[in-house]
């Protein structure tokens, strides 16, 4: 009997070592790209370390389309979103627009969508066939519920969740008039939804694979 109480515990100990693991890790890739993400925005507003005033420059930015079309496509930018999009994290977060519209409406049909658009666009509207985008049914999204310290915040990314396609522009524009990016879960958010989902939408599947 003793035995089997013992083997009974090793298995539970080894079990809650290995979710330890899964969840360090899964934090580490996190934190790797929020890391990457501010290093991009020391290297264009000029910085030597990121600001708040820094995240809401950039959300101004994205909303006046006044961030290069560049500024996501270098090919070390792809690169990196590729070794990502290979990484068993990845599908925690996104997944492909028309699975996610499947799953939500239902509809078996391909969608025609059209990627943010950014300075420099204004002669060259195309659509992609399908992208990844930010599951709003993902664990990352919950995760940010839970963690979000600021009850506003908290509220929108319920909202996100709530929608599914809310626009980019309203989720920023609420972001910039909470004004809270001192939250961690606001600055895996801003990373997330509007740095790499837009390397993923402007450089689509036939590049990142």
């Amino acid at each position: 009997m003793k035995v089997i109480f013992k083997l009974i515990f090793v298995i539970l100990l080894t079990n809650l070592t290995i979710n330890l693991g899964s969840c360090q890790s899964e934090k580490a890739v996190r934190d790797k790209l929020v890391n990457d993400f501010e290093h991009e925005l020391k290297l264009l507003f000029d910085k030597e370390r990121v600001e708040e005033a820094d995240y809401t420059a950039y959300l101004i930015g994205i909303n006046n389309m006044t961030i290069p079309r560049e500024f996501f496509k270098s090919k070390e930018k792809v690169q990196k979103a590729t070794d990502f999009r290979n990484d068993d994290l990845f599908k925690t977060i996104w997944e492909k627009k028309s699975i996610i519209d499947k799953n939500r409406v239902g509809n078996d049909f391909e969608i025609l969508i059209e990627p943010p658009r950014t300075a420099g666009d204004e002669n060259d509207i195309r659509l992609e066939p399908d992208y990844y985008q930010i599951n709003p049914d993902s664990k990352f999204l919950n995760d940010l519920i839970n963690q979000a310290k600021n009850p506003e915040i908290q509220l929108l990314f319920k909202e996100v969740q709530k929608i599914g396609d809310l626009a980019p522009p309203i989720i920023s524009n609420k972001l910039i008039e909470i004004g809270d990016f001192k939250d961690d879960s606001v600055k895996k958010y801003v990373a997330f939804q509007f740095y790499w989902d837009f390397i993923f939408m402007i450089n689509g599947m036939n590049q990142i694979k």
